[in-house]
């Protein structure tokens, strides 16, 4: 289990949902550390980013491809629970791990003034 690729496998092998949630959240603190991005744009691009990240790792149905309307509703249905994927991260980031980031000196502290623009 040490070994990284088999831990690479295995994170390939997670549900999509949960892989746009880890992604989401991983932007979110990218784009947190960047000093030159505003806070108030990063809720935005997170569910984008989940919902990028949910239309690539889905995979359509055999059927999706028999009509143009099943391929219509595949992509509306997919669109649809990657943005709710997209705006649960969100919510588990500002009613839960913002309160651990403030608890956490060593973590809070980096991300809290990170945020404003050099002068």
């Amino acid at each position: 289990m040490n070994d990284p690729i088999q831990m690479f496998l295995n994170l390939i092998q997670m549900q999509p949902c949960i892989l746009s949630v880890c992604f989401a959240l991983f932007i979110g603190y990218v784009l947190k550390l960047t000093p030159s991005y505003p806070n108030a744009r990063i809720p935005v691009a997170s569910i984008g980013a989940s919902v990028v990240s949910y239309l690539i790792l889905c995979v359509p149905p055999q059927n999706a491809h028999d009509s143009t309307l099943n391929l219509i509703r595949y992509l509306l249905a997919t669109l649809i629970i990657g943005c709710m994927v997209g705006m649960f991260a969100w919510m588990f980031h500002a009613q839960l791990l913002k309160r651990i980031e403030e608890k956490l000196p060593f973590i809070g502290d980096k991300l809290k003034n990170n945020n404003t623009p050099p002068q």
